[in-house]
């Protein structure tokens, strides 16, 4: 069957910020898509850092244990104080460095974790609010036009071509 329209809103306008409405979805959604491969990409970093922590914690171990053995020969008297010295220095050394590498592990995680959570929550926030203004250009674009629901003849017609009207006046 054949739509019989009534009026015919020139839909130039609303076809135009339909597209915009829709390039602005697809922008936010990119953005999106972008923070997510920024952050994957952050992952070896953060990989990384817990590695070296891992490979620090069984340094800093075996310092320990190397300083307890060194401590124990020369309270015995059979290991020598320079010995003794290089084991706590090295101890030390190896508490120091787990620390750094705690600490790096820790900055790259809450740096992955704060810039992915910001950046994303406002850029889902727009995309969603793009989202609602290409379904409200959607139906605005529908109403450009308003057929008839049965075949029909107009009796009246008080609107001619190029004028000008505003919601609830009658045409």
């Amino acid at each position: 069957m054949r739509m019989l329209w009534l009026v015919r809103i020139d839909p130039r306008d609303y076809e135009t910020a339909l597209a915009q409405a829709r390039a602005q979805v697809a922008q936010d959604e990119a953005s999106i898509a972008n923070l997510v491969a920024q952050i994957d990409a952050q992952m070896p970093a953060l990989k990384q850092a817990q590695e070296q922590v891992r490979q620090t914690q069984a340094a800093l171990g075996s310092a320990q244990e190397e300083n307890a053995r060194a401590q124990e020969l020369f309270k015995s008297g059979v290991g020598t104080q320079q010995r003794a010295t290089a084991g706590s220095l090295q101890s030390r050394s190896s508490e120091a460095a787990f620390a750094a590498a705690q600490g790096e592990c820790q900055g790259s995680r809450n740096a992955t974790r704060s810039s992915a959570n910001s950046a994303e929550w406002k850029t889902a926030g727009r995309r969603d609010q793009a989202r609602a203004v290409r379904s409200q250009a959607e139906t605005n674009l529908s109403r450009t036009a308003i057929s008839a629901p049965v075949v029909s003849r107009v009796t009246k017609l008080s609107a001619a071509k190029g004028n000008y009207t505003n919601p609830g006046k009658r045409c």
